[in-house]
């Protein structure tokens, strides 16, 4: 009996092809995606440093600076434009890099399972893994929705495979070339810059290319070591050379260390939160984890041993959410690659055991991941295509990403105000978004008073006084011609405070009388309550350091 093959001058270049067409089929959707929250911020900074800017000296946020400068770029693809040109860009440089993802994984999978052909001539069911590994982290990515994507987490997940990859080729090299170790390093470095817990997943294979039986470990460990602080340092003399090194230690000192303890007031608190998160993600995954289950189980299917690296970088990638202890969507992010493999094998081996051969185990196992993903999230699908058939006004597109007048956040209300924004203000006008809307502000194409782009900074009760003056400083130096204040917006994660925006204005009685001495209420659109300014403005200089923060 003959097996469905490829054309031999297409059969080298099939699995790629296939796990390439998985890929864009499944993540279709999420082109259509409009920002979200920490998009939009990234974007808003991407934004600063393509115009000559520096982070956190010209514009406030807390991550490290890579995933800035790579947004920056995608900012230089969009320059002169509104935000919604970058917007767009960017799910596109989104889609490329799950696509160059996904290839990784299938270069590594055929590094860590049997690969030789068969007497027939035809590949066996690892090959065809490969591109169901690049179909299952689509999958698994999408669940994420528009919240989730275009995060530091994923844009490190590149940089974790070539590393893997490297690692392999190392430990397998009777003498191990100085340069590949060395790269590995850099490629440490710059996951560090990314997401430092990111690194998490490439521990093992960090282990794996300095350890070699019967050599000295000592020069690998030092060029490893070398190797990961040369991005590191370059980035410290970037930061210092354009006087926004400091401003990045004070963020460290004055807001990330008090922040990262806002989901874990107590031990218990914390183990309550690991179990109950982590066991909720593992059954709205259920298929691919117990395909992941199944594949790691199938120790036949790996060389070496080898399934203990993946199920070892898989481990630690919970772990790197566990640490955070924040659990948004996007920190599962480096748990997916692993999975992906884990979950590749197990399909190779059922598609196998159902009778599938060759290139239909690829093509029934990219199937699976895409009907698995298609049935959990079947509005993503139907939703996009009525959009782009027409079906559906922008409107209601826009409309499903967050609630309109309720929850948290609306990207239509973002949309609507912005939209308001730039038809009653010039150009040069500035415009204050008190809230975590910087979407306002990249789709209005207008600029805040100051570095704070958003309230969160100086409305968190933990905010250092300093940065509140500052801010207060801001508003005499370059008053807003707009102030757009939110109510509703609820996110106690973020500012430790159960309270809204409004409130948190209430609460600071400096800003209030600011407020209500120069501006007058103007109109509301969705939870955005706008004012302008009045013609004449008397002095407002005042004094933070007395009234201290706001309560919680």
């Amino acid at each position: 009996m003959s097996h469905p093959s490829a054309p031999p001058w297409l059969r080298p270049f099939a699995p790629t092809l296939l796990g390439a067409l998985g890929v864009a089929l499944i993540l279709a959707p999420a082109l259509l995606y409009p920002y979200g929250r920490d998009q939009a911020v990234f974007a808003y900074m991407g934004r600063v440093i393509a115009d000559g800017g520096m982070p956190y000296r010209d514009a406030w946020d807390l991550k490290p600076p890579g995933i800035y400068l790579l947004y920056a770029l995608v900012a230089l693809l969009t320059p002169d434009s509104p935000g919604q040109a970058m917007m767009v860009a960017l799910r596109w440089v989104d889609l490329a890099i799950v696509l160059v993802t996904g290839w990784l994984l299938g270069r590594l999978l055929l590094r860590l399972t049997h690969t030789s052909v068969d007497a027939s001539g035809h590949f066996p069911g690892e090959r065809w893994a490969a591109p169901i590994a690049a179909a299952w982290y689509a999958a698994l990515y999408l669940q994420g929705t528009y919240w989730s994507a275009a995060q530091a987490e994923a844009w490190a997940n590149p940089l974790l495979l070539v590393a893997a990859l490297l690692s392999l080729r190392v430990h397998e090299d009777a003498r191990p070339k100085n340069r590949a170790v060395l790269t590995i390093g850099l490629l440490a470095g710059g996951t560090a810059l990314l997401k430092p817990t990111s690194l998490a997943p490439m521990l093992p294979f960090l282990a794996l290319a300095v350890w070699q039986e019967r050599r000295p470990v000592w020069s690998r460990l030092f060029l490893l070591l070398a190797g990961s602080s040369i991005p590191l340092a370059l980035a410290a003399v970037w930061l210092a050379v354009g006087g926004a090194l400091d401003d990045y230690l004070d963020v460290q000192r004055g807001f990330v260390a008090p922040y990262a303890g806002l989901n874990a007031p107590t031990l218990m608190k914390r183990l309550e939160n690991l179990g109950g998160w982590t066991g909720g993600w593992l059954l709205a995954i259920a298929l691919p984890a117990l395909l992941g289950v199944a594949g790691w189980l199938l120790r036949s299917e790996w060389r070496d041993g080898r399934r203990w690296l993946v199920g070892a970088a898989t481990v630690a990638g919970l772990c790197a959410v566990w640490v955070q202890n924040k659990y948004f969507g996007y920190h599962w992010q480096t748990v997916l690659p692993g999975l992906s493999l884990l979950a590749a094998v197990g399909t190779a081996a059922a598609m196998r055991a159902a009778g599938a051969r060759g290139a239909g185990i690829g093509v029934a196992g990219v199937l699976l991941a895409g009907g698995w993903s298609y049935l959990s999230r079947p509005a993503e699908y139907q939703m996009a295509a009525a959009r782009l058939q027409g079906t559906i006004s922008e409107r209601q597109w826009l409309a499903r990403f967050g609630v309109p007048n309720g929850g948290d956040y609306s990207f239509l209300a973002d949309f609507r105000a912005a939209r308001h924004v730039r038809a009653e203000t010039a150009p040069d006008d500035r415009v204050m978004v008190w809230g975590m809307e910087p979407a306002v502000h990249l789709l209005a194409d207008r600029r805040p008073p100051g570095r704070f782009f958003f309230n969160v900074p100086v409305a968190a009760p933990f905010a250092p006084a300093a940065w509140r003056q500052e801010f207060l400083n801001d508003l005499d130096a370059h008053p807003p011609r707009l102030v757009l204040v939110l109510r509703n917006d609820f996110i106690p994660w973020a500012t430790g405070t159960p309270t809204d925006s409004s409130t948190q204005m209430r609460q600071w009685p400096t800003l209030q009388s600011w407020l209500s001495t120069h501006y007058e209420r103007e109109t509301e659109i969705e939870d955005f309550a706008i004012y302008s300014r009045r013609e004449a403005r008397p002095d407002a200089s005042r004094d933070v350091k007395a009234e201290g923060n706001p309560k919680p």
